[in-house]
This record gives C-alpha cells, structure tokens and sequence, in this order.
C-alpha cells in the first residue's frame, strides 16, 4: 500500500496506465488555457511521433482534454468537478512524491472480473 489517498491510487488506476499521459495531462493542465497541437506536446516533452497524439485522443475520450479543429488541437478542460478535484491531488501529490505516484502507475492492477471468477475456482484437496 503506498502513502498516496485511496481516491488518488483509484484515480490512477482508473486513468493512468503510463507516466507520458501523466505528463502530457499536466504539462495542458499547467498550460492552461492554451491549446496544443499535438506536435508541439511532442516537441515540448521529447516523446515519439505517434504517442502525444495517441495519448491526447484518448485524454479526450476519457473527459480530461477538449479537443477542437481540424486539425486537432487540445486544452485542459475536465467534465466534472471530482475529476477536477482529483487531478488538483494527483498533480499535488506528483509534485510531492513523484516516485510514489510512478510506483503507483506500474504496479499491477488486478482484474476484478478474474478475481471473483477465481474465487469459485474448484480445487482438489
């Protein structure tokens, strides 16, 4: 168990499958309210050609960017305010324990359809 808030670990494992969607999502949220293209994202954090606009598709898709034009161009802009309130904790707690929150990230997440199909698992004595 790591030192983070239950609503943060949950929000990471929800959301977070890798530290370039962290970093992508902070670097708009910091930035605010520019847009991006996706090449600037790329530019700015040195990533690979097709991850900024792989990631920010799907930071779109999951309600933690606004996505406008053709071409795309992306701003911080959460649907809700818990997920406001949460990214405010996780960007606070990255700030604060970074390695704690990219522990949290790569630590394995466990299947919750699995774990209750295993529970009815036969085994022989």
């Amino acid at each position: 168990m790591s030192d983070l808030p239950g609503d943060v670990e949950r929000f990471i494992a929800d959301h977070f499958d890798s530290i370039e969607r962290l970093e992508i999502l902070l670097l708009l949220r910091n930035r605010r309210p520019r847009e991006f293209a996706p090449g600037e994202v790329t530019a700015e954090l040195r990533l690979g050609a097709t991850s900024a606009p792989e990631q920010l598709a799907e930071l779109a898709r999951r309600g933690f960017v606004v996505e406008e034009g053709q071409p795309p161009r992306y701003r911080y802009g959460p649907d809700g305010s818990e997920k406001e309130r949460l990214m405010n904790d996780l960007a606070r707690s990255y700030a604060e324990r970074r390695v704690t929150v990219i522990t949290q990230i790569f630590s394995p997440r466990s299947d919750p359809v699995r774990s209750f199909a295993d529970a009815f698992k036969l085994r022989r004595k």
